[in-house]
């Protein structure tokens, strides 16, 4: 890396005010710091074949579960349970404090609902197991067993539904509705046009990771030029776009990375609004294989001045291979931005002058798809 040299000051474009999504980034610091299993992940570096550094935020270790998703289901299940105890200020973690009878019972009879065949749900499960609560994970017949063994370990219950990963949301979704009222709470990752509310504190949760690097790179003075981050609905990376245009004071160039056979938000930026990808086609990178976008992420990323980038699987093969040479073990998920950065370094859009960043963003043990 070199000594001292800033990232450009680029001008924002006011129009990221006017998304959808506000979130309130200080009670998700402030929420998550009370957690006893909260710490920042690492930062490193390593160096792309043309010599120059490259940025990596590994999320490997995050909160034991191996993956950045529960930075954002387990801020959403606090928030939506502090708002059932009725505190407004604060949220109780039972780990760490003796609830209250009033509070007990209004904790009782409560079900997270999700759905899932990956990290998301292993996260939801992990907040039930925190508050004390029951979860139910809705699981497409692709899904391993070996999942299902994971999810029962952490007290859950997991429910085979359908084919794909979009029969089993929807089976989710119908179950929380039939039980409105009864305490049940449906926990998505992503939104569409009705659902809104707990999609958006979960991308308030994932700004978090944005935040810590804020922190890192403000400490040293040294700003990445450029941001890769993959995305599946894409609820992650614009989260971390906007929290990078509204807070860094160093612009970079940001570069949304998706499959080669799912551009959904690629595909929802040229036609103006949410579009479906119809490719029948799977990937090896199972998390990011979504081919309907979040309209959240959407609606964020079109004001956020960003860059699309499609990698193959071959591509990220490679890319989960160079990483484990440098002693990281990801899937090939987690390395879809290291595996754009090699093609960016490859082509020379990078040059060695040019400080890259991406996020690894689930280690090899993290259970497969969504």
């Amino acid at each position: 890396m070199p000594d001292k040299q800033q990232g450009a000051l680029m001008q924002v474009s006011p129009s990221i005010h006017q998304t959808v999504f506000k979130p309130d980034v200080a009670r998700a610091r402030a929420t998550m710091a009370q957690c006893a299993l909260y710490a920042p992940t690492p930062l490193i570096t390593v160096k792309a074949p043309n010599g120059s550094g490259i940025y990596i935020k590994d999320e490997t270790g995050r909160l034991g579960l191996g993956a950045f998703k529960g930075l954002g289901a387990i801020y959403a299940v606090a928030q939506l349970l502090a708002g059932l105890l009725g505190q407004q200020r604060r949220v109780l973690w039972p780990a760490m404090e003796r609830l209250g009878d009033a509070e007990n019972a209004a904790l009782s009879g409560v079900t997270l609902v999700c759905a899932s065949a990956g990290n998301h749900g292993m996260a939801v499960a992990k907040a039930a197991q925190i508050f004390g609560v029951r979860a139910k994970v809705f699981l497409p017949e692709s899904a391993p067993e070996s999942f299902a063994r994971r999810l029962a370990g952490l007290g859950a219950e997991a429910v085979i539904a359908g084919t794909t990963y979009e029969d089993a949301c929807a089976a989710a979704a119908n179950a929380a509705k039939a039980a409105k009222g009864n305490k049940v709470f449906l926990v998505a990752d992503f939104s569409i046009a009705n659902d809104e509310t707990t999609p958006a504190l979960v991308m308030e949760g994932y700004q978090i990771l944005a935040s810590e690097l804020e922190q890192v790179f403000a400490g040293t003075g040294i700003w990445p030029t450029h941001v890769y981050l993959q995305a599946g609905v894409g609820s992650f990376a614009a989260a971390t776009a906007r929290y990078i245009r509204l807070h860094w004071p160093m612009q970079p160039t940001i570069i949304i990375v998706e499959p080669d056979v799912a551009p959904c938000l690629r595909a929802s930026a040229s036609a103006g609004r949410l579009t479906v990808v119809a490719d029948p086609r799977a990937s090896l990178m199972h998390r990011l294989d979504c081919k309907v976008p979040s309209s959240l992420a959407v609606d964020v990323l079109a004001h956020a001045d960003v860059h699309y980038h499609t990698v193959s699987d071959e591509a990220a093969v490679r890319a989960v291979q160079a990483l484990h040479g440098s002693g990281m073990v990801t899937t090939p998920s987690g390395a879809a931005g290291y595996a754009a950065i090699l093609s960016d370094v490859e082509t020379g859009r990078l040059g060695g002058n040019d400080r890259p960043l991406c996020v690894v963003t689930e280690g090899a043990e993290s259970a497969p798809c969504s």
